[in-house]
């Protein structure tokens, strides 16, 4: 009973945390692009098909569909995302066997105190599905079904999401293979597999951009640079992540750990941490640059393995009978110190993100949103930001149109593909003629999120080598022009943690 109220209270002090936290923190675009797709969207059908444009697995767009549907609010957005984290804090602290002192310094670590909880995004619904994987695979010859559908919706929830569950059904696969004393009745089993298998398949079909997505940088490799890619992947498994541990050669503590299952003889664990922790390095060297809301997957894979194998511990406190007990015990100790250094250094990195949170603006858009509502003129303004990034995330807060001008429509978000192809300039000059036609048009005000500098040369570049690229142009009298014709409401440059940063202007 003792022990329970502990955990209750741990429990309790950690929503209580990122709660404090949540309050705080600003939106930013990534965050609500999603929920505007989700319920903008028009269809069930035309949702499943934009997931090729976004190259997300359809299930956090799912969740915040019916979400906003139950409450047509937007802030079902912090609230699913501290729902998932609390639902994951519960069941690592309920069923995991890892110490009690391990547990705690693992959720109160930037990954689940903060990355995923605070920052409102789908990734913490991977380690919530992951984790359940692992308090249900004790119980796996009774719940085989149950598994192959956690599975499942673990392959639709984030791209790693779709490689932790890759990983996690082939430990399954050599589990049983390796089982000694089979269920008599298979059934059940292969019924939870085919679960699995049609989870991952719906994710590949669903997320297949196609060789015309500008976007998918492994259209841009050949069949070498793949074949390299994996290899460097499978050599230097953290290859990626060396600063985001904290620890010195974290590839080497990783080979090492990798080493340690396969002398306990503990090969479908060993499959499940390395392939998954490989898979997700084969993504960061083919596909895109990571950022630290992906390098939490593989902490999240990494707590996952020593949950589901104890490699830290050999079976009844001896050796295999092949290794000494005490070089597994040497082993264990030297694999577990880089571990507990890798998650002190994430609770401080936790603690100093909260700080950063309270102290700084982590975007612009809740500011510009108090503009507005402060100018009952302005109340139905049409909103263009150029960059036309730096407005995804006004809907958050307003519900005023926003205008893409390098698509020429109106949308809260930017799609890959569009008719024509993508403008990648600016003229000022240009968009200044946009804004009042826009007006003319319309007989609303027009506000301008300038992410540009009036006083700097042009031409100037955002987003240099991504999809995104833009390059501003503007000429002494069309700077002039601009400044006679808009009247500035504000600079809302403070933004530390983000790029939304710009000049308001309104057409007067």
């Amino acid at each position: 009973m003792t022990r329970r109220w502990l955990i209750g209270g741990i429990l309790v002090l950690y929503v209580a945390t990122t709660v404090y936290a949540s309050i705080h923190h600003e939106a930013w675009r990534d965050e609500v692009v999603a929920l505007s797709i989700a319920w903008q969207t028009p269809s069930w059908g035309a949702l499943w098909r934009f997931m090729r444009h976004e190259g997300h697995p359809i299930l956090w767009y799912v969740l915040l569909r019916v979400a906003h549907a139950v409450v047509p609010s937007t802030a079902v957005l912090p609230a699913l995302s501290l729902l998932i984290s609390t639902a994951s804090a519960f069941v690592w602290l309920r069923w995991s066997p890892v110490p009690l002192w391990l547990r705690c310094l693992f959720l109160f670590g930037y990954v689940p105190l903060y990355e995923y909880t605070v920052v409102w995004r789908g990734y913490g619904l991977s380690m919530l599905l992951v984790f359940t994987y692992c308090a249900l695979y004790p119980a796996r010859r009774r719940h085989p079904i149950a598994l192959g559908a956690t599975l499942a919706l673990l392959a639709n929830s984030t791209v790693f999401g779709l490689v932790m569950a890759v990983a996690a059904g082939t430990m399954l696969v050599i589990d049983r293979l390796m089982d000694d004393e089979p269920e008599a009745r298979p059934g059940p089993f292969f019924a939870g597999m085919a679960v699995w298998a049609a989870g991952i398949v719906h994710t590949l079909v669903n997320i297949s951009p196609g060789a015309a997505m500008p976007q998918f940088e492994l259209n841009q490799h050949d069949a070498a640079s793949i074949v390299a890619g994996i290899v460097h992947s499978i050599v230097f498994p953290a290859g990626h992540a060396r600063g985001f541990f904290g620890i010195p050669w974290p590839s080497l503590w990783l080979w090492l750990s990798f080493l340690l299952l396969l002398v306990l003889r503990r090969l479908p664990v060993l499959a499940f941490f390395a392939l998954g922790l490989i898979g997700c390095e084969v993504v960061f060297t083919l596909a895109y640059a990571p950022t630290a809301r992906h390098l939490g997957n593989m902490m999240v894979i990494v707590m996952a393995a020593v949950w589901l194998g104890h490699p830290w511990e050999p079976e009844g406190g001896r050796g295999n009978g092949v290794v000494d007990q005490r070089v597994v015990r040497w082993g264990r100790n030297a694999l577990m110190v880089p571990l507990v250094a890798a998650l002190c250094f994430h609770v401080w990195l936790a603690g100093a993100s909260i700080v950063d949170e309270v102290r700084l603006d982590y975007s612009s858009s809740k500011r510009l949103a108090a503009i507005i509502a402060a100018d009952p003129r302005l109340d139905r303004a049409i909103v263009i930001g150029e960059p036309e990034t730096l407005t995804q995330s006004l809907p958050y807060y307003r519900e005023n149109p926003i205008y893409l001008p390098q698509e020429g429509t109106f949308r809260n978000w930017i799609v890959v593909q569009v008719p024509g192809g993508r403008r990648r300039d600016c003229d000022l000059g240009a968009l200044l003629a946009t804004a009042k036609e826009l007006r003319a048009r319309h007989q609303v005000p027009v506000i301008l999120a300038l992410g540009w500098w009036l006083d700097r040369a042009a031409p100037q570049s955002m987003y240099v080598g991504t999809f995104f690229e833009q390059t501003f142009t503007m000429t002494a009298a069309a700077r002039e022009e601009f400044l006679r014709q808009t009247e500035l409401l504000g600079r809302l440059r403070a933004a530390a943690l983000t790029d939304e940063n710009y000049d308001v202007f309104v057409l007067r």
